[in-house]
């Protein structure tokens, strides 16, 4: 009898296990941070996950991420981030890493033309995201013009006579402005329109005899213009122009760019024209040069002085000046602008 119910007790032990066993489930767990990766295999019981997890001794944080599928636990550890958007930063914790999901998941918006680093299309490698608001405007404003006084010596007067009152004229100016986080970064001039030309003020001035020059040369002029003066040289930037290319180095009328070489626009100073450039703000005069270029940003009562140091060229900036139109012969050896200024 005792037999039996040993046997019988052995029975119901195996039956006992199988059943326990049967009711274990094997689980898989994923714990993912940006630095590692930790995997953990667990049998249990247990179907709660946070039962499950406490098995394994693992705690979450309010931002993680758990999602399960089939007997695998994935956890996706939330990290800190920033995000500088334009001028302002924000402080976030996420559990993702494409920039793209990123930005959606803080319904933060932006255009093609922002910069985004890293790029949007990518993951997140640093502990910042970089948005650059890039916005264009057009805007057309109206603008005067001012007028230049013009002098013309005559002979045979005896007073000075003003024949003309000068008067700004206006135009309006359209330009395509681009602008970096809210803030103006490049303003490019689209166009011009004339609305209204100034009228100069032209007087007639009895004629004073000669001018001396800064160098103690004398001549005669027939007529004095105000003029707004800038400085340009072979370069690119100046040119639009590389060595090599045609027309490099050459002036509208056909001579070589050089020193004592000038462009105006001939509606106001026709080519071939001498004239003596004075400073009017205590630099020395560019002296005696000769009209015989001409270029797209020259109009009006401005004149380019061909300088052949770029230096010189970006620090000349634009300036005012005299312009002498002069009616005596010049050796052309006088032509030498600031070449040995």
């Amino acid at each position: 009898m005792k037999k039996y119910i040993k046997y019988a007790f052995i029975v119901a032990s195996l039956f006992v296990v199988t059943f326990l066993y049967s009711r274990y489930t094997i689980y898989t767990i994923n714990d993912s941070s940006r630095e590692i990766l930790k995997v953990y295999t667990v049998k249990t019981v247990k179907h709660n996950i946070d039962s499950i997890l406490k098995v394994c001794d693992i705690s979450l944080n309010d931002d993680d991420k758990v999602e399960i599928e089939d007997n695998t636990i994935n956890i996706t550890r939330a990290f800190d981030l920033k995000i500088k958007k334009g001028i302002e930063t924000i402080n976030i914790r996420t559990t993702k890493y494409k920039v793209r999901d990123i930005l959606k998941e803080q319904n933060i918006t932006y255009d093609e033309d922002d910069e985004i680093l890293p790029n949007v299309d990518g993951e997140i490698k640093g502990d910042t995201i970089f948005i650059t608001y890039l916005d264009t405007k057009v805007e057309k404003i109206t603008e005067e013009i001012p007028f230049y006084r013009e002098v013309v010596f005559v002979e045979n007067i005896e007073s000075d006579k003003k024949i003309n009152e000068g008067e700004n004229g206006l135009k309006e100016v359209t330009y395509h402005i681009i602008y970096k986080n809210g803030k103006e970064i490049k303003r490019e001039l689209v166009e011009e329109k004339i609305i209204k030309e100034p009228i100069n003020e032209i007087v007639n001035k009895k004629d004073e005899s000669f001018l001396v020059t800064s160098r103690g040369l004398p001549f005669r002029y027939s007529k004095v213009l105000s003029c707004k003066a800038t400085a340009y040289d072979l370069s690119y930037e100046s040119c639009a122009k590389n060595p090599g290319d045609p027309g490099y180095g050459i002036t509208f009328t056909g001579t070589h760019a050089r020193p004592g070489v000038i462009a105006v626009d001939p509606r106001y100073i026709p080519l071939g024209t001498k004239v003596y450039i004075k400073s009017l703000d205590s630099t020395p005069d560019y002296g005696f040069a000769i009209a015989e270029d001409t270029g797209s940003a020259v109009k009006g009562y401005l004149v380019d002085l061909f300088i052949s140091d770029p230096r010189k060229v970006r620090r000349y900036g634009k300036r005012n000046v005299l312009v002498y139109i002069i009616s005596d012969p010049i050796d052309e050896s006088l032509y030498k602008g600031y070449s040995e200024k």
